[in-house]
C-alpha cells in the first residue's frame, strides 16, 4: 500500500483511495483462497477486517452527517446514542426541558436521515 502512495491524486479523497486499496487486498485475498483452500485458518481473521473496514465507513458517514447539524440536535443526539444516557440525565446535564430534549433528539435524528440520503445518493 505503501508502495503505492507516488500515485494518489491529491484532487481525489484519501478516505476513498485508501479504502479501495483496502478492498483491493481483500479481494485479491479471497481469490487467493479459492485457489488455494490451504490458507482457509487465515479467513476469519480477513471477514473481520472486512466488517471493521465496512463499521468505519459507516461510522464516517454518520459522523459527517452529525457534524452538519445544529449544535443543540447534535449534542442531545451524541448524548443520548453514543454516551447512553436517559432524556432525564440530558436535561440535566443541557438544562433544558425533557420535553424540548425529545424534539431535539427527534429533529436531529429526522435531519440525520435527511443527510445520510442525501450523502448516499451522492456518492452513488
Amino acid at each position: 500500500m505503501v508502495s503505492g502512495i507516488a500515485r494518489y491524486q491529491p484532487k481525489k479523497n484519501f478516505k476513498s483511495w485508501l479504502f479501495t486499496i483496502a478492498s483491493n487486498h481483500l479481494k485479491n485475498y479471497y481469490r487467493t483462497l479459492s485457489r488455494h483452500p490451504e490458507y482457509t485458518e487465515l479467513s476469519d481473521e480477513y471477514a473481520a477486517v472486512d466488517n471493521e473496514i465496512a463499521n468505519i465507513a459507516i461510522k464516517s458517514d454518520v459522523n459527517a452527517a452529525l457534524s452538519l447539524l445544529p449544535l443543540e440536535q447534535r449534542e442531545t443526539i451524541i448524548l443520548r446514542y453514543y454516551n447512553d444516557l436517559s432524556i432525564i440525565e440530558i436535561a440535566k446535564i443541557t438544562g433544558a426541558k425533557e420535553t424540548t430534549v425529545k424534539a431535539r433528539i427527534r429533529y436531529g435524528l429526522e435531519k440525520l436521515k435527511i443527510e445520510l440520503e442525501d450523502y448516499n445518493e451522492a456518492k452513488k
